[in-house]
């Protein structure tokens, strides 16, 4: 994700690290699902580590016109379990 980022490639390797730190401590755990607060970095950090083999997670996208650009929410949204919009608006947006 970092390429198409505003945000330098330090912080999406401190993402990975976060992913792999709570993911794989999820896998031992009874933990169904991570939840991300919101759809911004918590939700990369959950999605990063559903995909190094962590469990299913979700997410509540609330602003997706912020600098994030349009590909991460895709992203973000597309490997959810499931996503919670906080508005009619942000709804028909997702």
């Amino acid at each position: 994700m970092a390429p198409e980022s505003d945000r330098p490639l330090f912080y999406h390797l401190i993402y990975v690290a976060e992913a792999c730190a709570g993911g794989g401590g999820c896998s031992n755990s009874v933990a169904q699902r991570l939840h991300a607060h919101f759809g911004t970095n918590s939700a990369e950090v959950a999605m990063l580590a559903r995909v190094l083999g962590g469990p299913p997670y979700s997410s509540r996208f609330m602003d997706l016109t912020s600098s994030c650009g349009l590909w991460a929410w895709k992203r973000r949204f597309r490997r959810a379990a499931f996503a919670v919009a906080i508005s009619c608006f942000g709804r028909s947006q997702l």
